[in-house]
C-alpha cells in the first residue's frame, strides 16, 4: 500500500510541478540626475528552465496590481535571440516600472500600453504568467530582494 502511495505522489508531483527552478527576484530603484528624468524600478527574476522555449513561454508579470512588460536575457546579461532558450538554461526576466514627473514635480507611474488587470488573487508580491505546452499557468513570487538605490548623474 505504501508503494502505491509513493507512486501516486510521484505521479501527481510530476504533472503539477513548475517548469522552472526559481533562483531569486531583485529590485533596484534608479533616480535620474535631472528632475525630468524621474525614476525607474528595475526588476530581475532569475530562473533555471526545465523546458526549451518551444514548450515554455513567459507571457506576463504583475508586480502588485501593475502589469509590467518583460524581456528575456541570458545568464550573462546578453539578449536571447528570438527569446529562445534551451532546457536547463539560466535566464533572467527583466522588467521596469517608470515614474515620470508631472508639471508640479510629483512622480506618476507610467502604465504599460495594453496592460490588463491581475487575472487572479495571489498572496505574494508578484505574479508570473507562463504558457507550457499551450496552457497558461500562474506562479507567485513570494519575496523580492531590494538592492541599494542608484542615483544617476
Amino acid at each position: 500500500m505504501k508503494f502505491i502511495a509513493v507512486i501516486l505522489l510521484f505521479f501527481f508531483g510530476w504533472f503539477s510541478s513548475v517548469p522552472f527552478k526559481y533562483v531569486e527576484t531583485t529590485q533596484q530603484t534608479a533616480m535620474g540626475g535631472r528632475q525630468e528624468s524621474g525614476k525607474s524600478i528595475h526588476y530581475e527574476v532569475k530562473l533555471v528552465v526545465s523546458h526549451s522555449s518551444s514548450k515554455l513561454n513567459f507571457k506576463r508579470l504583475w508586480i502588485g496590481a501593475d502589469e509590467v512588460e518583460i524581456h528575456l536575457r541570458a545568464a550573462n546579461g546578453g539578449f536571447l535571440k528570438d527569446n529562445s532558450f534551451s532546457k536547463k538554461d539560466t535566464i533572467t526576466l527583466i522588467a521596469y516600472k517608470r515614474f515620470l514627473p508631472k508639471n508640479n514635480g510629483a512622480l506618476i507611474y507610467k502604465k504599460m500600453d495594453g496592460a490588463i488587470g491581475v487575472p487572479k488573487e495571489y498572496q505574494g508580491v508578484a505574479l508570473l504568467a507562463y504558457e507550457i505546452k499551450g496552457k497558461t499557468k500562474y506562479w507567485e513570487i513570494k519575496e523580492i530582494r531590494k538592492l541599494p538605490n542608484v542615483n544617476l548623474p
